[in-house]
C-alpha cells in the first residue's frame, strides 16, 4: 500500500552537478523574444544544466616501430628494441585485458556473452581461447598474491572456512573457502 518512490527514512541519491566539469558548451542568447538583437549585450550570467555521459569508447591501436640501421663502420645491421610487454606483431593491451578479467571473472560474464559485448561496445573479436588464455595469464600474475593470502589465513587467529557444490564439465566438484577480516582464499576441488 505504498507509494513509488522514495520511503520515509530512506537516504535517497540525487545526482549532483559537479564544480569543474570535463566540457562547457555555452548556448548563446542571439535575440530576445521581441525580436531585438542581443549579439552587442555583455551576459549577465548563466543558467546550468549538467550531463554525465560516458564518452565514446573505440579500441586504440598503438603501432610501435623499432627501427633498423646498418652501422656504415662495420656494415651489420641493428634494431631498436621493442618493450618487454610488446612480444608479438598484433597483441591485446594491458588494459584490454583487465577489462576482460574483470567483466569475466567480477561480473560472472559468460564466454559467449563477453565475447558478443567486446565484438559489439567496441569492435574487438575475441575468441573463446583468447579469453581462456588472458584468464590463465591472470592467475600465473596473482600467484604470488595468492600465497600471500594463504599465508595470512593461516597465521590468523580465528578463521571461517566453508563449501559449496558446483558441476564443472557436468561433474560434482567442491568450491571450498577461507577468509578471515581482511583475506579470502577460493580454491575449487573434486572432493568435498
Amino acid at each position: 500500500k505504498r507509494k513509488p518512490g522514495g520511503q520515509p527514512g530512506h537516504d535517497g541519491t540525487t545526482l549532483q552537478r559537479v564544480a569543474t566539469p570535463d566540457q562547457v558548451v555555452v548556448h548563446r542568447a542571439p535575440r530576445c523574444r521581441c525580436g531585438h538583437s542581443l549579439r552587442q549585450q555583455s551576459v549577465e550570467g548563466y543558467e546550468k544544466r549538467q550531463v554525465f555521459e560516458i564518452p565514446r569508447v573505440h579500441v586504440e591501436v598503438t603501432e610501435h616501430q623499432a627501427e633498423i640501421k646498418r652501422c656504415p663502420a662495420c656494415g651489420r645491421q641493428s634494431r631498436g628494441q621493442f618493450p618487454p610487454e610488446v612480444k608479438r606483431t598484433a597483441q591485446y593491451g594491458a588494459n584490454l585485458r583487465s577489462y576482460v578479467i574483470y567483466l569475466k571473472d567480477y561480473a560472472l560474464l559468460p564466454y559467449q556473452r563477453l565475447r558478443q559485448m567486446m565484438q559489439d561496445l567496441f569492435g574487438v573479436p575475441l575468441s573463446a581461447g583468447t579469453l581462456v588464455g588472458m584468464e590463465q595469464e591472470c592467475a600465473q600474475g596473482l600467484k604470488d598474491t595468492v600465497e600471500q593470502i594463504r599465508g595470512e589465513i593461516a597465521a590468523a587467529a580465528v578463521g571461517h572456512f566453508d563449501e559449496t557444490g558446483l558441476r564443472i564439465q557436468g561433474k560434482v566438484s567442491w568450491l571450498h573457502s577461507a577468509s578471515t577480516t581482511s583475506a579470502t582464499y577460493y580454491r575449487v576441488h573434486p572432493r568435498r
